[in-house]
């Protein structure tokens, strides 16, 4: 059957396939046609002929070319594929979908931070399980079994890391999920997938384009109109972000791993995974600015150096009375449920501000338990120049922002002994009569012996 398939038959084919407009497909609508070929000759086992192949690669790239041809002549967009995701109209339909009390725009905030921070695919978030996410340190840690890119599971103990943006909540990837999961406790009790149920990535879609269909003009100011984005910009944008939106951005290799590409057969056997470079990646994506001091945020957390004894054991026993107790789920699930459960109590006045009235977060008892003040005094954000035991081990953080944190805490100590300095100089000048008229004496006595000793020479 396939020696029927001659090349003159296929690329015939080939130049029939375009859009409703007829116009002509994507470069990569074309790739993927040439793709599905060479994978029918494997499942039929059957050896692709070079000629064969070297005639579809010329082939090919003559269509590219007429292809950027027709699309310089007609006008049309120059962009392959859809548009990246921009960080202002990320964080413009995150506010929507923050503020909406509908489940699925729940679903889909949660979602898309989750694949913004992660600079993941679509098909990566929707088989995230709950169990493959941890708290260590000062981030979340994901565990992927397998992606596009690494279908054999290589490297699946290595974890991305999420770090939270406790400076702007709405796009807070921690408080995201900790909102999240407080709504719809049954997914970290039974410790199931992540976005459980069928067809999520269409329930993602259908939500997404809602979204930019009902605020037409507000994306339209921020340059994007309808069609224009689609499941995949978001992870254009991150890694655009990651890559191009500062002067000191993490190592390429770095980039190129936590987002699944090759980097060739001589890199990839040679540059791997290291956690240093992926939390680099990971601090990025948050959205801070990697030239200031405040790049080196700790997530929040309960601090209880300064608090009563027995306040650590109240809170424990806030959240498994009413959410789970160590005992009803795994010790890695407590304590991220405690690490995302300390999120919602430092954010807890602009949530219940900015929620909607009917948001299923409000009837959650653990976020009725958050309205406690004691518990809300513990939950803390710290910076390297005032950390405390409490505090957790800060990563990611690369040289010159640790020179900015050290800058700051120098600054601090100025003003806090500039008094004391200030008191310990005018002493010292005191003890020299420095002003005082025994000094003004002493000096014209002096100017008068060298001026006699000057005339006696003479």
């Amino acid at each position: 059957m396939l020696d029927k398939l001659t090349f003159n038959l296929f690329s015939h084919y080939l130049t029939t396939r375009k859009n409703r407009d007829g116009e002509y497909l994507s470069k990569a609508g074309y790739g993927q046609i040439r793709s599905a070929l060479k994978h029918l000759y494997r499942q039929c086992s059957e050896k692709f002929d070079d000629d064969y192949d070297r005639d579809l690669s010329q082939f090919m790239s003559g269509l590219k070319h007429r292809i950027a041809l027709s699309r310089a002549a007609s006008g049309r967009s120059l962009e392959q594929g859809k548009k990246g995701m921009t960080y202002e109209v990320y964080k413009a339909m995150c506010e929507i979908l923050f503020k909406s009390d509908d489940d699925d725009y729940l679903f889909a905030h949660t979602f898309l931070t989750m694949e913004w921070n992660l600079l993941a695919r679509s098909d990566n978030c929707f088989t995230m399980h709950v169990k493959h996410v941890e708290f260590k340190n000062d981030s979340l840690l994901f565990f992927f079994g397998k992606s596009k890119g690494n279908q054999l599971g290589e490297g699946s103990e290595n974890p991305w890391h999420v770090y939270s943006n406790p400076h702007n909540p709405i796009i807070c990837p921690v408080l995201s999920l900790g909102r999240y999961l407080l709504s719809n406790p049954d997914i970290l009790k039974n410790g199931g997938m992540l976005f459980p149920g069928q067809h999520q990535y269409g329930r993602f879609m259908n939500v997404f384009h809602k979204v930019i269909r009902d605020n037409k003009n507000l994306f339209e100011d921020l340059g994007v109109k309808e069609g224009e984005l689609g499941s995949h910009s978001s992870r254009k944008g991150a890694i655009t972000l990651v890559s191009a939106g500062c002067t000191v951005s993490p190592p390429m290799a770095a980039i190129c791993l936590r987002a699944g590409w090759s980097m060739g057969p001589v890199k990839d056997r040679y540059i791997h995974y290291e956690k240093a470079g992926d939390q680099f990646v990971g601090r990025c994506a948050t959205g801070i600015s990697s030239l200031s001091k405040e790049f080196a945020v700790s997530p929040v957390h309960f601090d209880f150096c300064d608090k009563p004894a027995g306040t650590k054991e109240k809170i424990d026993a806030t959240i498994g009375n009413n959410f789970a107790t160590i005992e009803e789920v795994e010790g890695k699930s407590f304590s991220l449920l405690k690490f995302l459960f300390a999120s919602v109590c430092y954010h807890y006045a602009f949530l219940d501000t900015n929620l909607h009235p009917e948001h299923k977060l409000r009837t959650s008892p653990l976020f009725i338990a958050a309205a406690d003040t004691s518990i809300q005094s513990c939950a803390v954000i710290r910076f390297p120049w005032e950390a405390t035991a409490s505090t957790p081990f800060f990563t990611g953080i690369p040289p010159h922002v640790i020179m900015l944190t050290e800058l700051e805490s120098l600054r601090l100590r100025l003003n806090q002994h500039k008094d004391d300095i200030i008191s310990e100089f005018k002493n010292e000048l005191n003890k020299r009569n420095l002003g005082g008229v025994e000094y003004q004496t002493s000096v014209l006595m002096n100017e008068v012996k060298k001026s006699n000793d000057e005339m006696l020479r003479c």
